[in-house]
């Protein structure tokens, strides 16, 4: 019955998660291509697939750790990746980019 609760909390959280990184990648998506061009477009899919990939290897890497408790590992997986966008922008901002000098 235990499982059953806990199943009930993460299925919503992984969902409203996964949501929030398909919105911010559609907003990058958006932003690239008004700003410069859409050539710039399959940059950030590649780089949001390149993030999916890196995680399944971090969490195969450190599954001995994670599988005791997993409710504490992904609430700290949720802060951490909404911390992650706002840096990411941040940092995005003081990088500078040219398309026309490439």
């Amino acid at each position: 019955m235990a499982t059953d609760t806990r199943h009930g909390r993460v299925v919503p959280a992984v969902f409203f998660l996964s949501a929030a990184a398909m919105a911010n990648e559609i907003i990058l998506i958006r932003l690239l291509s008004f700003r410069f061009w859409p050539h710039f477009v399959p940059l950030i899919i590649s780089q949001a697939m390149l993030g999916l990939g890196v995680s399944g290897v971090a969490l195969h890497l450190l599954r001995p750790r994670v599988a005791g408790k997993p409710g504490k590992v992904f609430a700290w997986v949720v802060i951490l990746t909404a911390s992650s966008f706002e840096l990411a922008f941040r940092a995005s901002r003081h990088v500078p980019f040219d398309p026309y000098l490439l």
